[in-house]
């Protein structure tokens, strides 16, 4: 079974959105953090500002190329691969948002279990699905749709508890 999993001494890689409060308790906690966002606003530039444990990592989630880049950067900057992975990052309703709402966290599930299984480390995914995941709403069909599928995410890797060591969870805001 997978156990506890303290943050104390663990790399965090968090993906915009609604991750600051989530970042705020992984430093509190002891662990180092990377905030992957296209850009800091006011609080999360006081978060990075004069921290060597926190950097700000420049990324468009909805582009693979720096979603990819996520775990060299981490290499570069704290000589290890992410412990811990979060996908915030979630828009609203529109065609175009559906796929940036449920890829990011696709694709970032799939970086962060490469990332963990070569260096053959024990990690854990948060992915930030909604309520609107778990019911439909009629003035937002798209949106639930997006977060729907991240529920279907979540649940069709628990495996990877068992078979790679990674623990993928879901945070239902709302």
């Amino acid at each position: 079974m997978f156990g506890n999993f303290p943050l104390a001494g663990k790399l965090v890689a968090v993906t915009g959105g609604i991750g600051l409060a989530f970042c705020k308790l992984a430093v509190s906690s002891g662990a180092r953090v990377i905030i992957a966002d296209l850009k800091l606003n006011q609080e999360s530039e006081q978060l990075v500002h004069g921290n060597n444990n926190v950097s700000f990592y420049k990324c468009n989630v909805a582009n693979w190329k720096d979603l990819e880049a996520l775990v060299p950067y981490a290499e570069s900057q704290f000589s290890d691969v992410p412990d811990m992975y979060a996908a915030n990052a979630g828009v609203g309703e529109s065609i175009r948002h559906v796929g940036r709402n449920l890829a990011h966290p696709i694709k970032l599930s799939r970086i962060a279990l490469r990332a963990l299984w070569s260096r053959d480390k024990k990690g854990v995914v948060v992915v930030t699905s909604s309520v609107a995941g778990l019911h439909g709403h009629f003035s937002t069909p798209l949106y639930c749709t997006s977060k729907h599928g991240t529920i279907g995410l979540i649940k069709s890797l628990a495996r990877a508890e068992t078979e790679a060591n990674v623990k993928v969870v879901g945070v239902c805001p709302g």
